[in-house]
């Protein structure tokens, strides 16, 4: 049995419920700070974002931002841009400015979305293709895309989508979920003068049902990726190095709803896997060992530090815990 109980190091006052507060995304803070991420948050309101910068074991940096509209919707796909969010949901992809907390409307009907590991253009994966885009404007303006040019034209059925590294410096990779498969796209990376461009795909067979397939994106990006099916009868790991999906052991079928949830860690080495047997620690291509978390409410890990939301105190702690 691995011990995770956790001592409050750091912590940020929210109050009211902070359980009803969403973590919508985290961003790599900046390359002279490996260890820091940026993090953003949405309060139970729905019109106002924490923005903060997490450094594990060592606090927080936190500002709060005024959303000049609601943002009313079911939330799906969230990115950092710069000094823009670019959100998700049901009905439309928005931007918003986190610096002047305007909100706008960039286009309808978004399947799913992803930042390259460049971090110069969004590309958005719709039932006919891949488009990609990129933004203008200074810091206080508001959030609006260029022309949206195609990268791949084709019929697609995309649940799901996320941007990794690739084979080499000048390409990345995009895992695109569907029903019961992954496809995984090699993609060129952009320069000043074009767009990404597509280089070729491939089929990737999963051994879960024809079931939708939900990827975690709250992590920092690296060569593992996770994934679900959305009836939760099991999960896996895809290592974009081999093109290998790896699944969460089990001895027999368990049905519907046995895998509830999984949080891998912010370098995606490692996940923690809630089922209906409880937690496991899991390191993909290992046995997985059961743990014991003090906080239901955790949001981010790495290492021996964990994100929480502490419901007792109405606060977002950074604790310390042991899980060896």
């Amino acid at each position: 049995m691995v011990d995770m109980e956790g001592k409050v190091t750091k912590r940020i006052e929210l109050g009211g419920t902070p359980a009803d507060w969403d973590l919508l995304a985290i961003q790599a803070a900046s390359a002279d700070r490996p260890q820091a991420c940026r993090i953003a948050m949405l309060n139970p309101d729905w019109d106002r974002l924490l923005l903060a910068t997490w450094t594990p074991g060592a606090g927080f940096e936190t500002s709060y931002l005024a959303l000049e509209n609601k943002l009313e919707e079911e939330i799906g796909g969230v990115a950092f841009l710069d000094h823009r969010l670019i959100v998700c949901t049901r009905t439309w992809m928005l931007g918003v400015n986190c610096n002047t907390g305007s909100v706008s409307r960039i286009m309808p009907n978004p399947n799913a979305c992803a930042l390259d590991p460049f971090g110069a253009e969004l590309i958005t994966a719709t039932d006919y293709g891949l488009l990609t885009t990129r933004f203008w404007g200074g810091p206080e303006d508001p959030v609006a895309p260029g022309t949206f040019e195609p990268v791949y034209a084709g019929r697609m059925d995309p649940s799901d989508m996320l941007a990794m590294a690739g084979d080499d410096e000048e390409h990345f990779k995009l895992v695109i979920a569907s029903n019961g498969y992954l496809t995984v796209a090699t993609i060129e990376k952009p320069a000043f003068n074009y767009h990404c461009k597509f280089v070729g795909s491939k089929y990737v067979d999963t051994p879960m049902p024809y079931d939708e397939i939900e990827m975690p994106k709250l992590y920092l990006p690296g060569p593992m990726a996770y994934a679900m099916d959305e009836c939760g009868t099991g999960a896996i790991a895809f290592d974009a190095r081999n093109d290998a999906v790896i699944f969460f052991p089990r001895e027999k079928p368990y049905g519907y709803a046995f895998v509830q949830e999984i949080k891998p860690s912010l370098d995606a080495s490692a996940c923690l896997v809630r089922t209906r047997d409880g937690w496991f620690h899991w390191v993909p291509g290992t046995v997985p060992d059961p743990v014991e978390l003090a906080h239901d409410q955790m949001l981010l890990w790495q290492g021996d530090r964990a994100l929480v939301l502490d419901t007792e105190s109405a606060s977002l702690c950074d604790i310390a815990f042991a899980h060896s």
